[in-house]
């Protein structure tokens, strides 16, 4: 079981859960890294509906919006609880939190910057994703 506490996430992963981990520090949050886990679960879900509902419309399966909503029932829950227990063991588990904070904690005031512009940009892709899910939904039914 020495290698659970050796496995981290992509970088990219790492630098959205600090910057939502600042985020939810900033508003007031005691539990931000609860919060900045169970934020990262829902993102990633919300990047595979939307990386495959893309790739089914591609292949020319034209329900592929309504192929994941309506398994969103219990497949859904269940696939979000999968989702939620990765993000735990790939950022909360052996406090990993702590180490992914002090690793973005001494970024230059330069890089800090762009990181800024690219979550800004990170969001807005991926309510772009949710954009495209709900009209795709809206024009099905």
């Amino acid at each position: 079981m020495e290698w659970l506490k050796k496995v981290r996430a992509p970088k990219f992963y790492r630098y959205w859960y600090y910057r939502q981990y600042m985020l939810s520090k900033s508003l007031g949050d005691d539990d931000a890294e609860h919060s900045s886990t169970i934020g990262s679960a829902m993102l990633i879900c919300l990047q595979y509906l939307g990386i495959g509902s893309y790739l089914l419309v591609l292949t020319g399966y034209k329900n592929a919006l309504l192929h994941f909503i309506r398994p969103l029932t219990i497949k859904g829950i269940i696939y979000f609880i999968i989702v939620l227990l990765l993000c735990y063991w790939l950022f909360f588990f052996n406090e990993k939190w702590q180490h992914t904070l002090s690793e973005f904690q001494r970024e230059k005031k330069v890089h800090k910057k762009w990181g800024n512009y690219y979550t800004v940009i990170y969001i807005g892709m991926n309510i772009a994703i949710f954009i495209f899910l709900a009209t795709s939904l809206a024009s099905l039914i």
